[in-house]
Formats: C-alpha cells, structure tokens, sequence
C-alpha cells in the first residue's frame, strides 16, 4: 500500500477508538441518571416554570437581535436610539458658531424621523 491509505487507515482507527471511548462515556452518564431518577421524586414542569411569550414578544425579540447583529455601515450616521438612518438637519439656534457678515452662522443637530431623538 501506499502512504496515503495508511493514513486513512490509521486515522480511522483512531477514530474508531475515540468513539469507542465517547459511546462508554454516554454510556455511563444515561446509567447515572436512570438511577438518579430513580432514587429521587421526578420533577414535572409546572406553569411557573415554563415561560409564555406572546408571539410579538418574539418578534420584537429577533428584531432587537438583529439590531445589534447588523454592522453599521461606515460613513453613514444613524440614530443613537433607534438606528434608523432617516434623520432631519435643522440649525441649532442655542450654539452660535461665529458671525459673518454681522449674521449668526449656527450648527446644525439631526432629528430622527422615527423617534424624534435630537443628537
């Protein structure tokens, strides 16, 4: 034979072995609890342990996951609260930048469509 069938060989019996070893492993742990469940009373679940949730529940759950989950975009500038990238740039009248001309040049602050966050 050749080198690489060797190989193969021989990793599939080590592979074999190291099964062998995880199927008594089980083994073992489905022995220990049989007879842990049986020496003790069973516990069934009962309505205060088993948590509902309303179906929009889950939703609003996968979308705050989501939220999180998604890279931000670079370059862009998005809502501090929501995340939306919908936002309005008005002038900010309470900071005065400087004065051209006599007339007051203010800076600017975004206001979210979605939530009327100011940032």
């Amino acid at each position: 034979m050749t080198e690489f069938p060797e190989k193969i060989l021989d990793e599939l019996v080590n592979l074999k072995s190291e099964l062998r070893k995880i199927e008594s492993k089980l083994d073992n742990i489905i022995e220990n609890v049989k007879s842990s469940s049986a020496k003790g009373p069973s516990v069934t679940p009962t309505i205060e342990t088993i948590e509902m949730k309303k179906p929009s529940q889950v939703v609003e759950e996968q979308e705050a996951k989501e939220k999180i989950e998604e890279k931000p975009v670079e370059g862009r500038i998005k809502c501090p609260q929501c995340g939306s990238l919908q936002f309005s740039e008005v002038e900010d009248k309470s900071k005065v930048l400087y004065y051209q001309s006599g007339t007051p040049i203010y800076a600017k602050k975004k206001i979210c469509r979605k939530c009327s966050t100011e940032f």
